[in-house]
């Protein structure tokens, strides 16, 4: 189960980083065409492209502060019970106990 989870988030990472590179190409080669108008195909996909890439952003700027206040949680939690969790026993002290 964990090998097909790892594959999934590869394919979709794959696929992000697909849309967002073939987005900031199109913008990049296109971005001084001759606009035929009004109802422009290449303007309205420029601007879709523009959309996609705005969104995708922000998005990630949302999942990064989430992910960012999540390890520094279990980082915290972490510290505490290692702080917390530390007795001193014969054993983690490696005395011999010989009678």
């Amino acid at each position: 189960m964990n090998n097909k989870n790892r594959i999934l988030s590869f394919m979709i990472f794959i696929i992000f980083s697909f849309v967002i590179f073939s987005s900031a190409c199109y913008i990049a080669v296109h971005t001084d065409h001759v606009c035929s108008g009004e109802n422009c195909s290449v303007c309205i996909e420029l601007a879709e492209c523009s959309h996609v890439l705005h969104t995708v952003n922000a998005e990630a700027a949302g999942v990064i502060k989430l992910m960012l206040l999540l390890i520094t949680v279990a980082a915290l939690i972490k510290a505490v019970i290692r702080v917390y969790s530390e007795h001193d026993t014969l054993v983690s002290l490696k005395v011999e106990l010989l009678s």
